[in-house]
């Protein structure tokens, strides 16, 4: 994704305006930009779903390694 000329574009825009968060609504209206702030946020926000098994799968090796 971060290969895309277009995004690396709106990126650099985002980094160089005076304004960020006016600059972050404009490049919220390309379905681009708002592909990559999504594929962000799932990299450091994982599905609550996600979370639970990590959970469980921690809990279940734990037990196993008491035994």
């Amino acid at each position: 994704m971060l290969y895309n000329p277009h995004l690396r574009q709106l990126l650099t825009e985002i980094d160089n305006g005076r304004d960020g968060m006016n600059a972050v609504k404009v490049a919220m209206m390309e379905p681009l930009f708002v592909e990559f702030a999504d594929e962000c946020l799932r990299l450091v926000e994982p599905a609550e779903d996600a979370l639970q098994d990590n959970l469980h799968e921690l809990v279940f090796t734990n037990r196993q390694h008491r035994r």
